[in-house]
């Protein structure tokens, strides 16, 4: 980053790979670019970025005092369904993994602990982890998950306060959208 340019105040990081419906964070946030996302806010506000491994998120995030990561959710939903997922619930019922094998969620707690920033997490239902025949591409999933994932992101950005809003945990509710905590 140019030492001379400002962090932003939110960055918004899809996380995946390459391949198949892993991609739906990366495809999600290039859509989010494709249609001006930015532009709905104050310049330097909210940049968007794509992460191809969790252990990119602390030099991505760095400075940034909110940081939403968007990724690919196997779950036995409605495919394309975004869901706002809490790091903290997801780690106190996940097995731990180890220093050598730490996930988005570990980054996210991580971030949150050492980068003093607060994070958020969206998924975009893939359906099950396994691929299946007439399984969804990721354009596909993008495509259903766009306008709900475009309107929670807002709605989560405008009433953070770290953007001079009231609410750190808006709970409102978009069509095709949903928050959830697992439970143990």
């Amino acid at each position: 980053m140019d030492e001379h340019r400002r962090a932003p105040v939110v960055q918004v990081l899809g996380v995946g790979s390459q391949h198949g419906t892993d991609a739906v964070g990366w495809l999600a946030v290039k859509a989010l670019q494709d249609t001006g996302f930015t532009g709905r806010f104050p310049d330097g506000l909210v940049t968007l970025s794509i992460c191809d491994s969790p252990a990119q998120l602390p030099l991505l995030a760095a400075g940034a005092r909110l940081v939403i990561v968007v990724d690919a959710l196997a779950s036995a939903g409605e495919p394309g369904t975004v869901t706002r997922l809490d790091p903290q619930a997801l780690a106190r019922n996940a097995a731990p993994a180890s220093s050598h094998d730490l996930g988005t969620v570990e980054m996210l707690l991580l971030l949150e602990a050492v980068h003093d920033c607060r994070t958020l997490l969206f998924g975009i239902g893939v359906g099950t982890a396994v691929a299946t025949p007439g399984q969804p591409t990721g354009s596909q999933l993008v495509e259903t998950a766009l306008e709900p994932l475009r309107a929670a992101l807002e709605g989560c950005i405008r009433s953070a306060p770290e953007t001079g809003g009231a609410s750190p945990d808006s709970t409102a509710l978009y069509p095709g959208y949903s928050t959830t905590t697992p439970q143990p």
